[in-house]
């Protein structure tokens, strides 16, 4: 698994439910280098994380994101933010 550390804007985060019932967190993340998004998962692994970030909405700060592959497809999850000082 790789690690990247990237400076951006989280715009907010949303919750959704697997049809195992389990819950699922996606934060959107925006980059003002180039003006684009990119959805990724909040790490399941840490519930802390996924409460702390759901307080901020537009916050600018570094995301620490890990790649990981599953069966030949690349996911990214957001395992760290933080805010810029």
């Amino acid at each position: 698994m790789a690690k990247l550390v990237a400076n951006c804007v989280l715009m907010g985060v949303s919750k959704h439910s697997g049809k195992d019932g389990t819950v699922y967190a996606t934060a959107q993340l925006f980059f003002t280098d180039d003006n684009t998004t990119l959805p990724v998962g909040v790490d399941r692994k840490k519930p802390e994380l996924l409460a702390e970030l759901e307080k901020m909405k537009m916050v600018e700060g570094g995301a620490t994101i890990a790649i990981r592959e599953f069966k030949g497809t690349k996911f990214l999850d957001l395992v760290g933010f933080e805010r810029k000082k």
